[in-house]
């Protein structure tokens, strides 16, 4: 019995070097600030092997805990570590941790928040890697005020409304839809044209009808602004040339037309 025992952990891709135990439980700091830990179950040879700080864990560790843990000061939410695991998952299992949607991490926020969690517990290059694909559908995301429609809302004066900017390929500048009109949002694509052997903006649209005051126009682009470098610093930091390129192609879509969001920055 023993050799056969030994025989299967030989053929273990993770050996066994922790016993028969094979979790580890991951604690997070209280979702809402207050109350009890929050508390992810995950195999710690994944984890062990896809992190250099799990890897350094004591043999007989059973808790990984993560609850005082800031990144960019704030606690480490669960999104993140569950997107964390999952591309550990990946990578090592060929399955997902959890089943999560892409909404939190499609933003640039978001991303940043995993790029630099995955930096901060000395991830494998691999996984690094893994967590920078979810720039294929970044997107900022920004939340303005904007005048409430007095046929719908006749005693609100003003109502909050989410804008998503595509950073593949899309273009948006802040100008009124006519002359003496409220500033407007317009939104267009840039594409490279073969003839021209250059990239040329396209027709620009309104942004979903979106008009606001000056104080909303300023909110946008503040915002926008913070989130592309945000993404820019941990691209140029941690060396994922493919973020650092997408996030210059929107930069100079934004920055190309006079009335571009980045046209003065």
């Amino acid at each position: 019995m023993a050799s056969r025992k030994r025989s299967r952990q030989a053929n273990d891709p993770f050996g066994d070097p922790y016993g028969d135990e094979c979790t580890l439980t991951v604690t997070l700091a209280p979702a809402d600030g207050w109350g009890p830990k929050q508390e992810l179950l995950a195999d710690q040879h994944i984890i062990r092997s896809c992190s250099v700080v799990g890897a350094g864990l004591p043999s007989d560790a059973a808790v990984w805990d993560l609850s005082t843990m800031l990144v960019d000061m704030e606690p480490v939410t669960r999104a993140t570590v569950v997107a964390w695991l999952n591309c550990a998952y990946q990578r090592i299992a060929e399955r997902d941790f959890e089943p999560q949607g892409q909404d939190e991490m499609g933003t640039a926020v978001g991303l940043c928040k995993l790029l630099a969690f995955a930096d901060a517990v000395g991830s494998r290059r691999g996984i690094v890697s893994a967590c920078a694909e979810f720039a294929q559908d970044v997107q900022l995301v920004v939340t303005i005020p904007i005048p409430a429609n007095p046929a719908v809302s006749p005693t609100v004066q003003q109502v909050s409304t989410t804008i998503r900017l595509l950073t593949d390929g899309g273009a948006y500048s802040i100008e009124p839809l006519f002359e003496g009109a409220p500033a407007g949002l317009f939104e267009g694509q840039l594409f490279y044209s073969s003839a021209l052997e250059r990239y040329s903006l396209g027709a620009l649209l309104p942004y979903k009808g979106i008009q606001a005051n000056e104080q909303a126009v300023q909110r946008l682009l503040l915002a926008a602004a913070q989130q592309t470098e945000a993404l820019l610093f941990e691209a140029q930091r941690l060396e994922l040339h493919a973020l650092k390129q997408r996030m210059l192609r929107f930069i100079a879509a934004c920055a190309c037309n006079s009335m571009g969001i980045f046209h003065d920055m």
